[in-house]
């Protein structure tokens, strides 16, 4: 299910990207001879933008969630990770409610940061454990 979710992430974010590439690009073409389409195309498509992925988190919050409640259950991570994977899903989820949104998107996007970072070391660190009991 975890794989899942990532894959679903990942798609929603290359989406939202991509779109964001094309809305830069057919604006610039359209704003020298005829900017009030311009300005149409870049407000329509850039709310196609946000609703895929970059005015919410919760596909995102949905995967790092699940990735810490997994690490949780099977104690694949420490402590630090875990719950930093859980504060920032959490975050994640609730950039859905409008009154949360910034402060739980800040919440999200930062802890998403060092969630990763904290992840990358305890893999990095789990693998020369494993190296040194291998040699010794």
């Amino acid at each position: 299910m975890t794989f899942a979710f990532g894959l679903i992430w990942t798609t929603l974010v290359l989406g939202a990207g991509m779109i964001g590439n094309v809305t830069t690009e057919r604006m610039a073409a359209l704003a020298p001879n005829d900017f009030e389409t311009a300005v149409q195309t870049w407000e329509a498509l850039h709310a196609v933008e946000l609703g895929l992925g970059g005015g919410n988190e919760i596909a995102g919050g949905v995967w790092i969630l699940s990735v810490s409640i997994a690490s949780l259950l099977y104690q694949s991570f420490g402590k630090i990770v875990v719950g930093l994977g859980l504060l920032t899903g959490f975050g994640g989820l609730l950039t859905i409610l409008p009154p949360l949104g910034e402060v739980a998107g800040a919440v999200f996007g930062l802890g998403a940061i060092a969630w990763f970072i904290a992840v990358g070391l305890a893999l990095l660190f789990k693998r020369d454990a494993v190296a040194m009991q291998a040699t010794a």
